[in-house]
C-alpha cells in the first residue's frame, strides 16, 4: 500500500506522529495515491505565482470578509486543512495551530512564511486523535476536491471536540462555470487568478442546498456567499485605469462593499452558486 509518512514537517514543535505511525491512503478512486499525487504536484507547481495572485485589492478583502465572519468563532487550538502557504495565520495567531496541506512546497513556504507547525498529509486520514482539537478550518476550496465529501467530513469532525465548531469554504457551482468558460467569464465567474479551475482534476462544485445535506448532522449551521458581483466591478475598473489612469479601487472598498451584499441581498439571491464563494460554519454535536 502506498502512504505519504509525516516526515516532510517543516516544524517539529508539535507532536504529530513519528514514522513508526505512517498516514495510510485508502486505495480508491478517492483517495488513490495517484490521484492525490496528481493535486500535491498541481499546487507545487503553483508556489511562485500563489501568493502574488491572490494579492489584489479584491482577493484581500474577501479574506478580511470572512475573517470578519468567523472572528469569534474561531478557537484556541486550531487544524488548518488545506492551508495553502499558511496565510489563516494573517488573521488568527491560535495559541496551538497546526498546518496541513498534500503539497510539499505549499508547506515548506508556509513555514517560512510564518515559523508554526506544518505537515504534509493527507486530509482524509488526519493524523491526529479525536476530540483535539477546538476548531477546523479548511479555507478556499480543499474540500472539493474530495469525492467522498461525507467521509471527508466525518474524518474533519472526528478531530474536533464536542462543541467545536468546523469552517470550510468549498468551490461554488459559479465558479464551476468559469471553469469551462472563455477568458472573460473565467475572470468574472473565478477571478483572474484561480487554482479553482484547473479542468485536469475532478472536483465537487456546491449549491446551497449540496451544502445543507452534506451538513445535515451538525448543529447551528450556517452558509453564506461571500461575492456576488464585486468581480464585476473589479473588471470595469480595470477598464477605467486603463482609460483615465486612475487608482486600483481599495481593499476597503471591496470589504465594505461585499459586507453590504451580506446584508442587503435577498434570500433568494444570496445562494452560495451565484457567489464567488461559500463559507460554511457548524458546530459540532455533543458534549466533553
Amino acid at each position: 500500500m502506498q502512504e505519504i509518512l509525516p516526515d516532510n514537517t517543516y516544524s517539529h514543535s508539535y507532536p504529530i506522529p513519528t514514522s513508526t505511525s505512517p498516514i495510510r491512503l485508502v486505495t480508491s478512486e478517492t483517495t488513490s495515491f495517484e490521484r492525490l499525487s496528481q493535486i500535491a504536484a498541481f499546487y507545487d507547481s503553483e508556489t511562485e505565482e500563489y501568493d502574488n495572485g491572490y494579492s489584489t485589492p479584491l482577493c484581500q478583502a474577501e479574506d478580511r470578509v470572512w475573517s470578519h465572519l468567523i472572528q469569534n468563532i474561531v478557537g484556541s487550538k486550531v487544524i488548518d486543512v488545506g492551508c495553502g502557504t499558511g496565510d489563516f495565520l494573517k488573521s488568527f495567531q491560535p495559541i496551538e495551530y497546526v498546518g496541513l496541506d498534500i503539497s510539499h512546497q505549499m508547506a515548506k513556504i508556509a513555514h517560512q512564511k510564518y515559523g508554526r507547525a506544518f505537515i504534509v498529509a493527507n486530509m482524509h486520514s488526519l493524523p491526529f486523535p479525536d476530540n483535539y482539537f477546538d476548531t477546523l478550518v479548511s479555507m478556499y476550496g480543499p474540500i472539493s476536491y474530495s469525492l467522498a465529501p461525507q467521509e471527508l467530513i466525518q474524518e474533519f469532525a472526528r478531530v474536533i471536540r464536542p462543541e467545536g465548531s468546523l469552517i470550510v469554504m468549498p468551490y461554488t457551482k459559479r465558479v464551476e462555470k468559469g471553469e469551462g468558460g472563455s477568458i472573460s467569464e473565467k475572470r468574472i465567474l473565478a477571478g483572474d487568478y484561480s487554482t479553482a479551475i484547473n479542468p485536469d482534476i475532478k472536483k465537487v462544485f456546491y449549491s446551497t442546498q449540496m451544502l445543507k445535506e452534506l451538513f445535515s448532522g451538525f448543529d447551528d449551521v450556517s452558509i453564506m456567499g461571500i461575492n456576488f458581483t464585486a468581480n464585476g466591478i473589479e473588471q470595469a475598473d480595470k477598464i477605467l485605469q486603463r482609460v483615465f489612469k486612475k487608482e486600483p479601487l481599495s481593499v476597503e472598498f471591496y470589504q465594505n462593499y461585499m459586507l453590504w451584499e451580506l446584508e442587503n441581498m435577498d434570500d433568494k439571491d444570496r445562494l452560495v452558486e451565484y457567489a464567488r464563494h461559500a463559507i460554511v460554519i457548524a458546530r459540532k454535536p455533543g458534549k466533553l
